[in-house]
């Protein structure tokens, strides 16, 4: 005989749906928390018109995201792998004052940006 569902009991489908949802994220892992940021961010001038950056990471990283910004070209940014540490740029004008600042990349996301370092380009 079927029980009659009455206000107040719970729905007769509402124990199969907690037994499947149950079942369907038992085998799941937890998300993972994107990377640290990368440390130690530093920048100095190698030779005219080129900078050496050079940082600490660790943990699983796929790649770097590196962005420099100045006031008369605006925003670039570079890509790296993820087991480099340093990164030269070539392409700085005399005169001009340039902001770096990264990122690390992992297959669990991307983290913050380091802090911002600053070059001055005599």
């Amino acid at each position: 005989m079927r029980q009659k569902w009455t206000k107040g009991m719970a729905a007769p489908w509402a124990f199969g749906l907690i037994v499947a949802l149950l079942w369907l994220t038992a085998g799941e892992t937890p998300a993972q928390a994107a990377p640290a940021a990368p440390t130690n961010l530093a920048v100095v001038l190698t030779a005219p018109g080129t900078a050496k950056l050079t940082w600490t990471a660790t943990g699983t990283i796929n790649s770097f995201t590196i962005q420099r910004a100045d006031f008369v070209a605006g925003v670039k940014t570079y890509s790296t792998s993820g087991t480099a540490r340093s990164y030269t740029i070539t392409d700085l004008t005399s005169g001009n004052t340039y902001y770096f600042r990264m990122r690390t990349n992992s297959l669990t996301g991307s983290s913050a940006y380091s802090p911002i370092v600053t070059l001055a380009v005599p």
